[in-house]
């Protein structure tokens, strides 16, 4: 093992340097990226438990000449990838921004122990990564009491915004015959909601009955006009009130009459009605394996009929998570957030700073993730969830 000499106080993180000869060297390519709040001039704070990685440390790391030695040196035998292991207690101070991980064209494909044993709190999308439509994924259940029975943190955010929290948290806990309170889920809905009440108390709301009840748990009214069932503008004019904002979901009820509705209650009230979207996900794969409408859809032809950008909430924006993270006092390297899609879950946890995974039970493929750049590219991929669980 190579030591980094300058960070060898007894109080501080030294990170090491080991050869795993049963982990396949993937590539030299890494690059820096948010890991958690660490000393500007040591590589960062990592998990409690040893993180391995799948490809090689950067060759440069900010004030750490030895440890850049150590890399080119191990690199040269290319007698396998390299690990960090966490030695000693507590950090130094003064810290910058600073994680690892790999961004080369080649994912991990074998280690020891579970993915993960690594992290204090795993964040998991519920649609591809616990069930697909109506039916359970198999393993899902038991990785998840795995999971908890080991005390791992487990929080579950979902794209999803037809139903609320409460709804979300008594489906998971029928899978896992177990309850979860609503507390630990974040829908699109319910961060749509919050958005909502910072600013007004009234919205039109285009979507299903959870989004509807988020909305009411925020202390915003709905407005749920009777619409003709022909499409009749004069008529539409006529029950026209105006609202602080029109809210966008999903809608299996969608129609003609609802989008010109909210498109006359946009062009009504100006910037001072808001255009909130729950979710980007323009569709999502049914149990049948075909494609079907989402959220983004919906949201893509209010903003063609009239002619305003929606504000969308949910995934891949990071407010969600960066809360989660406040509320259970995490830093951004004990969490792993895992999901089915890259352009939401991945590039979701990835813009909050954690670590991620893409599971394969759901819209994504392997092929897709390898040519995924920036912020949608994985840092691990795997099967599914009970894969990562060590199941």
């Amino acid at each position: 093992s190579f030591f980094a000499s300058q960070h060898a106080s007894p109080s501080m993180v030294v990170p090491t340097l080991a050869i795993l000869p049963d982990v396949a060297p993937t590539s030299t390519s890494v690059t820096r990226r948010c890991f958690s709040s660490c000393p500007s001039t040591c590589i960062g704070s990592l998990p409690t438990a040893p993180l391995r990685a799948a490809a090689p440390l950067p060759r440069s790391v900010p004030g750490s000449g030895s440890l850049r030695s150590a890399v080119a040196a191990a690199a040269a035998l290319g007698a396998g990838a390299l690990c960090l292991a966490r030695r000693g207690a507590g950090r130094r101070s003064g810290c910058s921004q600073g994680r690892l991980h790999a961004s080369a064209a080649s994912f991990p494909v074998a280690r020891r122990g579970a993915l993960a044993d690594d992290f204090r709190c795993l964040v998991l999308d519920c649609d591809g990564v616990l069930w697909r439509g109506p039916e359970p994924i198999r393993g899902s259940a038991e990785a998840v009491r795995k999971l908890k029975a080991v005390g791992t943190r487990l929080a579950f955010v979902t794209n999803a915004s037809a139903k609320s929290r409460a709804d979300v948290a008594a489906r998971i806990g029928g899978l896992l015959g177990a309850p979860i309170g609503a507390e630990d889920v974040v829908t699109s809905g319910s961060v749509a909601a919050e958005e909502v009440a910072r600013h007004t108390s009234t919205a039109y709301v285009i979507g299903e009955a959870g989004l509807r009840e988020e909305m009411r748990l925020a202390g915003v009214t709905v407005q749920e006009p009777e619409l003709p069932d022909r499409f009749d503008m004069a008529e539409l004019k006529a029950i026209a009130k105006p609202v602080g904002a029109v809210v966008v979901g999903h809608d299996e009820q969608f129609s003609y009459s609802k989008l010109a509705y909210a498109a006359l209650l946009l062009q009504l009230g100006g910037e001072d009605c808001m255009f909130i979207g729950t979710n980007p996900d323009v569709a999502n794969r049914s149990e049948l394996g075909f494609m079907v409408p989402e959220a983004g859809s919906l949201i893509a032809a209010l903003e063609a009929a009239s002619g305003r950008k929606a504000t969308v909430v949910g995934k891949p924006e990071p407010r969600a998570l960066e809360q989660l993270m406040q509320r259970y006092a995490l830093r951004p390297g004990e969490v792993l957030m895992i999901g089915d899609r890259l352009d939401t879950d991945i590039s979701f946890g990835a813009r909050a700073g954690t670590r991620t995974c893409l599971v394969l039970s759901g819209v994504a493929t392997r092929e897709e993730a390898e040519r995924a750049e920036g912020t949608m590219r994985p840092d691990f991929i795997r099967e599914t969830l009970a894969e990562i669980v060590g199941l």
